[in-house]
């Protein structure tokens, strides 16, 4: 499924402008342990360090949350890994 997405959107890519090849793309997708703070950090800065003018972004965060604490303000606190 992770997949799924970095497809959609290079067809969506493809479609509207009429060409895309691999060398113009860079994906990253971290699953499961290798989805740290350091990792996604470490790949935000590759691509902006690579990144231009015209290029497009486009960042996906998907996970499940766990309830984390609940406080007398907010009632539950919920974590988002």
């Amino acid at each position: 499924m992770p997949l799924a997405y970095s497809t959609f959107y290079k067809e969506q890519f493809s479609a509207f402008t009429g060409t895309l090849n691999d060398a113009q793309t860079l994906s990253y997708l971290p699953l499961n342990i290798q989805a740290t703070k350091d990792s996604i950090l470490h790949a935000l800065k590759e691509i902006a360090a690579k990144a231009s003018a015209n290029d497009y972004f486009i960042f996906n965060f998907s996970g499940l949350s766990n309830l984390f604490m609940a406080d007398s303000v907010n009632y539950n606190t919920y974590f988002f890994p």
